[in-house]
């Protein structure tokens, strides 16, 4: 249903309105997309997707789901207290999300954003790891600093297991 009024609302587009759509804001859903670059709406004139932020951070939600079960079924828990649970997937989301949406018209401090929020977040004191914190502004802020100089943040609790961080690397930043 969403592939077939896509198509028709981009062919009938031209003749009615006079005009071309050429960026399509999407939901994930790669069907419309293909759909619409196999029927050559507009001949030469290239159409663009771009993904909705919330529906970004809805698949980093499901991809943390994903690996937290895939570990399980190995034999490796990273659930549990003190580790992956679903109020740490939903603060991780939460602050991946933000990290997006503060850089979102500059895709490498976004990177660098997003790779700082993940790697902070693997950090205790007793193995910090702030080198990409200071990249991410805080909120409100002018400058990108988020602490004083010389002043360290304290993680009397961390948020995830640095035993997790292998496995978000490679799947979930890249």
């Amino acid at each position: 249903m969403e592939v077939e009024a896509a198509l028709i609302m981009f062919k009938r587009s031209l003749s009615k309105n006079g005009l071309r759509y050429t960026t399509v804001m999407s939901d994930g859903d790669s069907r419309t997309m293909h759909s619409l670059k196999e029927e050559g709406v507009y001949g030469f004139v290239p159409i663009e997707k771009k993904d909705c932020i919330n529906h970004v951070c809805k698949r980093m939600h499901t991809a943390l789901r994903n690996v937290r079960e895939q570990k399980k079924a190995q034999g490796v828990t990273l659930g549990g207290r003190g580790k992956l649970t679903d109020q740490k997937i939903r603060r991780i989301s939460s602050y991946y999300g933000y990290a997006l949406r503060s850089h979102a018209h500059d895709v490498p401090a976004m990177q660098k954003a997003v790779q700082a929020t993940l790697r902070h977040m693997a950090t205790t004191d007793g193995a910090p790891d702030h080198s990409l914190c200071l990249m991410v502004p805080a909120r409100g802020a002018s400058s990108t600093a988020l602490l004083p100089t010389g002043r360290r943040p304290l993680h009397t609790k961390t948020l995830c297991r640095t035993q997790f961080a292998p496995h978000w690397s490679p799947s979930l930043i890249a």
